[in-house]
């Protein structure tokens, strides 16, 4: 699990950063209405997505490919491409619904983080046991 919170931590202290610049410079606004919180939002997807994939890989169980291929679109229909729309449309057109939206997306993307960690971590346990 530290493994985990340190991978996140490298994603986290950007933010920190962003966060508190904008603070200092008294526009707080400027934090909810980056485009930034979509970026990372879509990396912190793509860096699971290739994590748990490498896994599946790597162990020597028989993977179901249908299972994976649920997995993967469920993660580029729930993740990958709500990430992306709310980027576009921060660039098109900033609201604060879209804002808001994108806040919410990089707050699921970490909780999948955390979730599809956990799947890495014990497929690479079950093949250290095998």
């Amino acid at each position: 699990m530290r493994e985990l919170y340190n991978a996140y931590s490298l994603i986290l202290i950007p933010f920190a950063m962003l966060c508190f610049i904008k603070i200092q410079s008294g526009q707080w606004e400027d934090i909810i209405m980056s485009t930034d919180w979509s970026v990372a939002s879509f990396i912190i997807f793509a860096q699971s997505l290739g994590a748990v994939t490498r896994a599946i890989v790597k162990s020597n169980k028989n993977t179901n490919a249908d299972v994976l291929t649920t997995y993967i679109i469920k993660v580029l229909f729930f993740g990958v491409m709500p990430s992306l729309y709310f980027y576009f449309r921060m660039h098109t057109d900033p609201v604060f619904w879209a804002a808001y939206g994108q806040i919410i997306m990089f707050i699921y993307a970490s909780w999948r983080f955390f979730v599809d960690g956990r799947k890495v971590t014990m497929l690479s346990n079950q093949k250290s046991i095998s």
